[in-house]
């Protein structure tokens, strides 16, 4: 009985091991420097510019109801809780690091620059809760004019 207890422990022991994993995230800046918009994490650009502010946005996942995953609109499922006013499903949103660079880069453009120095991008996670959680992302960046 004790050997059977024993085996069991040591197997339910050797399930919780840590599993090889490997994750690559890129921001992509190819498609802004195209266009002549430049974007650097360094904070010191060669050429002479002109200062012009420095931009920090910040995007908070959550439910939105301007988005709506149409799989969830065409599924027959139907369920009060997560319907919005207009009757769509909303669906759950967490932007892609892509999508904030968008947001960014448009909004430096309609301030008048074109580029972009000390570009920081931060996924702000709760001290005491699960390392996949996070409450929000900030990126920030100092707007200048070339």
């Amino acid at each position: 009985m004790k050997k059977i207890i024993l085996l069991v422990v040591l197997l339910y022991a050797s399930s919780c091991a840590v599993q090889y994993n490997e994750a690559y995230y890129m921001a992509d800046f190819r498609p802004y420097t195209e266009e002549g918009f430049i974007i650097s994490p360094l904070s010191s650009y060669a050429a002479p510019y002109k200062p012009l502010a420095t931009i920090c946005i910040e995007f908070t996942p959550g439910y939105d109801r301007t988005y709506v995953n149409e799989k969830i609109v065409e599924s027959k499922v139907n369920d009060d809780m997560y319907l919005s006013a207009n009757g769509k499903k909303q669906q759950w949103r967490c932007p892609t690091q892509d999508e904030m660079l968008k947001k960014l880069v448009d909004y430096a453009k309609s301030i008048g620059a074109n580029g972009l120095l000390d570009y920081r991008f931060e996924a702000v996670r709760p001290v005491k809760s699960n390392f996949n959680q996070v409450l929000y992302y900030r990126l920030t960046a100092f707007a200048i004019s070339i």
